[in-house]
């Protein structure tokens, strides 16, 4: 990303990291890197479902063939 922001994956991954190689944190300490992998599984979890929503939409889109057609050939009344 240009602007820096971390992905989701990263969050979870640094996190998780500093759990697993400094086990000597504080109660306080450990709670806050595991309040940061719950809340980025979140945002993951919504990123992933907006990708599939917007997925799905495209989807939908593709089925629908729109096609111009005469107004008039819609309201002549039907032949006899």
């Amino acid at each position: 990303m240009a602007s820096g922001r971390r992905t989701p994956l990263t969050s979870i991954r640094s996190s998780a990291d500093i759990l697993r190689y400094y086990p000597d944190l504080t109660p306080e300490e450990r709670r806050h890197f595991l309040d940061v992998v719950i809340a980025e599984d979140e945002r993951l979890a919504r990123v992933v479902t907006d990708i599939l929503e917007a997925s799905e939409y495209k989807e939908r889109e593709r089925r629908w063939q729109v096609r111009a057609e005469p107004l008039e050939a819609r309201l002549a009344p039907p032949a006899a």
